[in-house]
């Protein structure tokens, strides 16, 4: 189903969800990675973009981007290295809802990343 078809944010979320529980998690995910960074994308798009949002959505892309990056030099899922950066306290499938409110939790699971990129970990 191409993304224009589809009628809104709501189906778009259960149509991630799905796929999220239905993908292989030794599978890269980067299909799963480009329908939850439209999501985002989506909902971005209706909220004003005020100064501490804008600084919200950055940081929500730098999660994805690092997470994208460790995925790929690991071989492991985005929804695998989503779930070791937030320590579980967050999926994969999670992030194109989250608000500002999360920003701390974003914050954390980036700075996670950061802190193990040299290592085996994950």
């Amino acid at each position: 189903m191409p993304i224009e078809e589809i009628p809104d944010i709501q189906m778009l979320r259960e149509l991630v969800e799905r796929f999220e529980v239905k993908s292989d998690p030794h599978v890269g995910g980067h299909a799963e990675g480009e329908i939850c960074e439209r999501v985002g994308r989506a909902e971005d798009s209706k909220d004003p973009r005020s100064g501490s949002h804008a600084g919200f959505v950055s940081v929500q892309a730098s999660l994805v981007t690092l997470a994208r990056q460790r995925s790929a030099a690991t071989g492991r899922s985005m929804s695998e290295t989503i779930a070791f950066a937030s320590n579980r306290s967050f999926r994969y499938s999670d992030i194109g809802r989250m608000t500002d409110k999360d920003l701390s939790k974003l914050v954390a699971a980036v700075r996670r990343l950061k802190e193990t990129a040299s290592s085996s970990e994950l």
